[in-house]
């Protein structure tokens, strides 16, 4: 029958026989994800989190039913705000296709390893954000990607303990995001490693400002850095040392909200500055919507984090412009990700021990 239509009219019939094919390897491709994307939950967290999903694909330009990670030219892998996207995704307990923004991420390591022997010449982040992002995507950030001898890319060990260069080159984050590597899996650190946990954990505290909380440079404080840094310092704030620079960094932070309950960076009251408090504030197990350091008004940080949100669903970075923005949006997914994981006593937003190796 096929070859008849073929031989009468080869054109359309060929047209029509390829567009069928297309949709049955469509549909194949995604069930075989589906079934090796290595899905978390059941269903989305919460309500938050699925809004701010629903928003982050309407901002992209896709139909809420999509599959977002399928889409590599609008999301390409190796790219900051896209990884982090897809890891914010792995969480969140909505289908996607994981595996295909594995298997981009992954090349994307092998490519960028192949004129290098490092993922980039003076950031360590590059490793951490990629070891992050692949762990959250059910692969083993160990065993992920190629190195031009053929031999399997050790995110971890290249990137954090056995780091070629200086972590602390591109400022504390560098040391900040190690730590939160490391500790997303209680990574094992070798006894002859070039930067051992305490000697990471140590050079975060050695950086506290003179009167609390933490700068990208020494002399510098910032929101932002300095709930990274609680964020890191989390695992750790039974010691008296961490806990004593914890409190301090607390006060810090409280002193620096303004009255709408939000945080700012660089003058201005911004989502990222006050996603990444409430990140921090639910790491440290801290409720962000009942700390009355954390309360001014009747509005604490989560209500602030609204005040950022557009009708569709994502935010805006700050107010003006009042547009969405794909940074923002998914810094808000990933707060709404830390507190639902802080309510089931799921651990913090980068403990990923959770999530199945292999999918």
């Amino acid at each position: 029958m096929i070859i008849e239509i073929y031989h009468h009219r080869p054109g359309k019939a060929l047209k029509r026989f390829f567009e069928g094919l297309m949709a049955i390897l469509l549909i194949l491709s995604a069930a075989m994800l589906e079934a090796c994307s290595g899905t978390r939950l059941t269903k989305p967290m919460d309500g938050n989190v699925s809004n701010a999903v629903s928003g982050i694909k309407q901002l992209i330009g896709i139909e809420d039913s999509e599959m977002l990670l399928y889409k590599l030219d609008e999301l390409p892998p190796g790219t900051s705000a896209c990884d982090w996207t897809a890891f914010a995704f792995a969480q969140a307990g909505v289908k996607d296709a994981y595996s295909a923004y594995a298997k981009g991420l992954e090349n994307y390591v092998t490519e960028k390893l192949s004129f290098s022997d490092r993922l980039d010449g003076y950031r360590a982040t590059e490793y951490h954000r990629i070891a992050l992002t692949a762990r959250a995507l059910g692969c083993d950030p160990r065993t992920f990607g190629r190195m031009p001898d053929g031999s399997s890319a050790d995110l971890i060990a290249m990137g954090t303990y056995n780091y070629a260069g200086d972590l602390g080159e591109q400022g504390l984050n560098g040391y900040i995001f190690a730590l939160l590597t490391l500790d997303s899996d209680d990574y094992a650190v070798p006894n002859n490693a070039r930067y051992t946990r305490e000697r990471i954990l140590r050079s975060i505290l050695d950086s506290e400002e003179a009167s609390g909380g933490f700068g990208l440079n020494t002399g510098d404080f910032d929101v932002d850095i300095t709930a990274m840094a609680l964020q890191a310092l989390a695992p750790y704030k039974e010691r008296a040392d961490v806990g004593a620079v914890i409190d301090r960094s607390l006060n810090r932070l409280a002193e620096a909200m303004t009255v709408n309950c939000a945080f700012a960076s660089y003058g201005s009251e911004n989502l990222e500055s006050t996603a990444q408090v409430v990140i921090a504030l639910c790491a440290l197990g801290i409720d962000p919507r009942s700390d009355a350091r954390f309360k001014s008004g009747g509005m604490d940080a989560i209500q602030a984090m609204e005040l950022f949100k557009l009708p569709s669903g994502c935010f805006t970075h700050k107010f003006e412009p009042f547009e969405g923005n794909i940074v923002a949006s998914e810094q808000a997914l990933r707060a709404y990700i830390a507190l639902y994981k802080f309510q089931a006593k799921m651990g913090g937003l980068y403990k990923l021990s959770f999530i199945p190796l292999g999918g």
